[in-house]
């Protein structure tokens, strides 16, 4: 999940306890959580797939969140429930994802953007607002390329990445190296929260969204450790990450682009010596290419909205930004829209 979409360093313990949530989902040893937010859990079929989605609110013009790899539809509990008033907000999870159903055989982009169409089509949803986290910034692309009368606006939250564009990987794969979960670190729920607030979410308040999130992607045994069985979605999503050029020139409707000013934060406790390469590598690789990545944005795609958030990292971004991304949300999703979008393509 974390470091993800850029290089997938830790995907494969990560993305197998995505597998282990989607095939048992107990809560843990003990008392009982119940996530409190105001949302309706269910789930469609699409492509011979069960996939699962939270959906806030009944009326209103639809927004879609997309959340990223190995993450959860859970990161956008507050902001949902908050733009719920005016709105009908669904969040998918995504295939392998969540508590949908894990695929028995690699994917595509195209059958994830295949996935969100078919569910669109199972709520009579025909144009909606696509906001993507992360990894999401390449489904809700390709769908826009691919469905551009069904687009009415499209949100990036840092997710403008392309580790297909030349250089980027090269700038990613000096990162310096977080510390690893151990066998210790799932011997049992509160073990696995404290190594993930720690090192993926340092400083990140640990609301009741962070916890959905978490419970979400942690599945607890009966003895109590978090389950960590074989991966089948890392491949495919490493694939999708590498293998595909976005083609910002075919999107015709409003985008606003939402980036902080840090990629990565250093764990609860690190020592100097993490701290000062993290630092170089933020002022050496990250600031110039970031920079780069903004000016090519503004670009291909004509009158987007570019909002740089000051400090914060990359995960969990939704909660640590959470008021500031709601306010520009409102505001962009009050805007006008083009009265004619462009017909789909053949």
């Amino acid at each position: 999940m974390k470091r993800i979409p850029i290089i997938l360093q830790i995907a494969m313990c990560l993305s197998a306890v995505v597998t282990a949530s989607c095939q048992r989902r107990t809560d843990t040893v003990g008392e009982p959580w119940r996530d409190p937010s105001l949302h309706r859990t269910a789930a469609v079929q699409v492509g011979g797939l069960r996939l699962q989605y939270l959906s806030w609110g009944d009326h209103g013009e639809p927004v879609v969140f997309v959340h990223g790899s190995g993450d959860s539809p859970h990161y956008f509990d507050d902001i949902a429930r908050v733009l719920a008033t005016n709105y009908r907000v669904v969040a998918p999870a995504r295939r392998g994802h969540g508590q949908s159903q894990v695929p028995s055989a690699p994917f595509t982009l195209d059958d994830l953007t295949d996935d969100l169409a078919g569910l669109l089509d199972s709520l009579h949803l025909d144009t909606v607002t696509l906001v993507g986290f992360s990894f999401g910034g390449n489904e809700i692309t390709r769908f826009a390329e691919r469905y551009p009368a069904r687009v009415s606006r499209l949100v990036y939250l840092d997710a403008a990445f392309e580790q297909s564009r030349p250089g980027q990987a090269a700038v990613f794969a000096t990162l310096p190296p977080l510390p690893q979960p151990t066998p210790a670190d799932f011997a049992s729920l509160t073990t696995f929260r404290r190594f993930a607030q720690s090192v993926w979410y340092p400083g990140i308040e640990w609301t009741p969204t962070m916890e959905a999130v978490l419970r979400d992607f942690a599945a607890v045994r009966p003895d109590g450790h978090v389950t960590i069985p074989s991966d089948s979605v890392a491949p495919s999503m490493t694939a999708i990450e590498t293998g595909n050029r976005r083609d910002y020139s075919s999107i015709r409707c409003p985008v606003l682009v939402i980036v902080p000013e840090r990629y990565e934060l250093a764990p609860v406790g690190a020592d100097t010596t993490l701290r000062a390469a993290q630092a170089k590598w933020h002022a050496e690789q990250f600031v110039p290419y970031q920079r780069a990545l903004i000016e090519n944005l503004e670009r291909e795609i004509s009158g987007v909205r570019i909002v740089r958030l000051k400090t914060l990292g990359h995960n969990a971004l939704t909660v640590a930004a959470r008021d500031t991304i709601l306010g520009e949300l409102q505001t962009f999703l009050a805007s006008a829209v083009p009265a004619n979008p462009p017909a789909a393509r053949s």
